[in-house]
């Protein structure tokens, strides 16, 4: 891996669970994890993210959150939400 490369991570909060997923430019997963949210969607994205993050403090990130509770997520982070059929559909 590269360390100028731009990682692509994707952050699906569900309805019961939040998923992330970290790939590599060319596509290759170098991070994932599912953790179920307990209603507690903050502290479980926070959690999360610090996790993986800080693998790759040094590198620059791209991210897109999809998923049934994040939309809302998306607006208290300002970052990009992807509708689910849509990610679906672009990653095939």
């Amino acid at each position: 891996m590269i360390m100028n490369e731009i990682l692509r991570v994707g952050l699906d909060v569900g309805s019961t669970t939040v998923k992330i997923v970290i790939l590599s430019e060319s596509g290759d997963i170098l991070y994932s994890k599912y953790q179920r949210h307990y209603s507690d969607i903050r502290k479980t994205i926070y959690d999360m993210l610090s996790e993986a993050l800080t693998q790759f403090i040094d590198y620059k990130a791209s991210i897109n959150i999809t998923g049934s509770g994040g939309m809302l997520v998306a607006d208290w982070l300002d970052l990009p939400f992807v509708q689910e059929v849509v990610a679906s559909t672009e990653a095939v």
